[in-house]
């Protein structure tokens, strides 16, 4: 990326019209930045955008300086991400910063900041999509302990736990992983939005 200028709610940083006689004198007055779109299926930071062209980019009022108008305007001019509610990150010191549910980051309303790049004023947008048929890294271990494998043998009645887990289609073997590692954390965190799109499926066909 080329040297940046960040506009964003500080004092003395935030575009408005007193800034115009700024601009007159280069003739540019900004009043519309970019939104640039990725989208992702697996690990967001695996995503790099000086290396990963934008899925798409729409034009937007400059003068939105919070989460909630830009996502709502994404949300309308590409309907997955809106109705997949998908996970939101936005581009912020040179990661992806987790802003939760598409609907809980339009609440939330979080502050935003344009960037100048190479005479455009960009927000950079993450949307982690299809979180249902996401690949899911392998688990940490293969091995089946004792205990699992005693359970799969087993015919007795199921307990609910089991129930629910064979309904939203859980991993077991990343469910009951005891490894307290960064991968074994994001494993847990894909196959919890598995199970979350499972239920949403099967509460919107009524097969809950």
């Amino acid at each position: 990326f080329t040297s940046t200028t960040i506009l964003c709610p500080a004092h003395g940083n935030v575009f408005n019209h007193a800034d115009v006689d700024d601009f007159i004198e280069s003739d540019v007055i900004p009043t519309k930045g970019e939104v640039h779109l990725y989208t992702s299926h697996g690990d967001p930071q695996q995503t790099d955008p000086s290396k990963v062209k934008a899925t798409m980019f729409v034009k937007h009022e400059m003068s939105s300086l919070t989460l909630g108008p830009v996502l709502n305007k994404l949300g309308s001019r590409f309907s997955p991400i809106k109705k997949s509610n998908s996970c939101i990150f936005t581009w912020e010191e040179d990661m992806w910063n987790i802003k939760g549910r598409f609907e809980d980051a339009i609440q939330d309303d979080d502050d935003v900041s344009w960037v100048k790049e190479n005479n455009k004023y960009i927000i950079r947008i993450l949307a982690q999509t299809d979180t249902g048929q996401m690949a899911v890294p392998p688990p940490v271990s293969s091995k089946i302990t004792a205990s699992s494998a005693t359970k799969a043998s087993t015919s007795g009645a199921k307990s609910k736990k089991d129930e629910l887990i064979e309904l939203l289609k859980i991993d077991r073997d990343i469910l009951e992983s005891t490894d307290r590692g960064l991968r074994a954390a994001y494993q847990k965190y894909c196959a919890f939005l598995h199970a979350e799109t499972t239920l949403r499926e099967k509460l919107d066909d009524n097969s809950w």
